[in-house]
């Protein structure tokens, strides 16, 4: 028995001390690979703490209102082509690295876009920037993140052979109302997108983006397999509903 205990005593002691050791272990140093010396850990900005009490507005608003929080001219650029109006910030024992990082989260906000048949969301932020090892002399630059929105889808052009549609009685504008009802209906309104009908080859020539055009082969089909008005069978009906002439004696 005692000699149970004493195994559970050192293994107890060994337990706590490994996890001692590990919580106690020191951060691992990073080499460089060119010298193979210990990189020194980057030391936090020593930058000067301010209390800004902003109600919002432009980024030269802004600026003002930290120089007039600090007491000091700082050194900041705003481009000229900016639209941002920044949100309301109350902040107190702030550097401007802080400051910056704050404003960026706060304006963060998720805008829908539509650009012809696509449509998604991008998320647009304001913020400061400036080099990696800020200083008190730093020169902060406002930036205005929005995502670049995705390219446009290319147009294709598709031609079709509307003969039989056309002798079987349809006419060119019941086809084109009936593909530009299905666009609509899609929401698709791209002005590029264009139908056009050559009279002497009866082909609709029809530019737009490919899973556009993929619309007007389905009317074609469904209109192939009812066709309006078969001349040939309403002829033979006609035909058949003549009365039958006697032959004389």
């Amino acid at each position: 028995m005692k000699k149970l205990l004493l195994l559970f005593s050192l293994g107890s002691f060994l337990f706590f001390n490994a996890a001692n050791a590990q919580i106690d272990a020191p951060t691992p140093l990073l080499f460089d690979p060119n010298t193979g010396l210990p990189i020194p850990p980057s030391p936090e900005p020593d930058l000067p703490r301010f209390n800004l009490s902003f109600p919002g507005g432009t980024p030269k608003e802004l600026a003002r209102a930290i120089e007039k929080a600090t007491g000091k001219q700082i050194n900041v650029i705003i481009p000229e082509k900016n639209s941002a109006v920044l949100p309301e910030l109350q902040l107190k024992n702030v550097t401007m690295l802080e400051l910056s990082e704050a404003l960026k989260l706060s304006s963060q906000k998720l805008e829908s876009y539509q650009r012809d048949s696509s449509s998604g969301t991008m998320m647009t932020s304001y913020f400061f920037k400036t080099a990696p090892h800020p200083t008190e002399n730093s020169i902060w630059v406002f930036y205005e993140e929005q995502p670049t929105l995705p390219p446009p889808p290319a147009l294709v052009c598709h031609f079709y052979q509307l003969g039989p549609l056309l002798e079987s009685g349809y006419k060119v504008d019941d086809i084109t109302t009936a593909v530009e009802t299905g666009w609509k209906m899609l929401g698709i309104t791209n002005s590029s997108r264009q139908l056009n009908y050559h009279k002497d080859t009866k082909l609709l020539i029809a530019v737009g983006e490919a899973d556009a055009l993929t619309l007007i082969d389905q009317v074609l089909r469904q209109l192939s397999a009812t066709p309006k008005d078969d001349p040939y069978a309403a002829q033979t009906k006609r035909d058949n509903a003549k009365p039958t002439e006697k032959s004389a004696p």
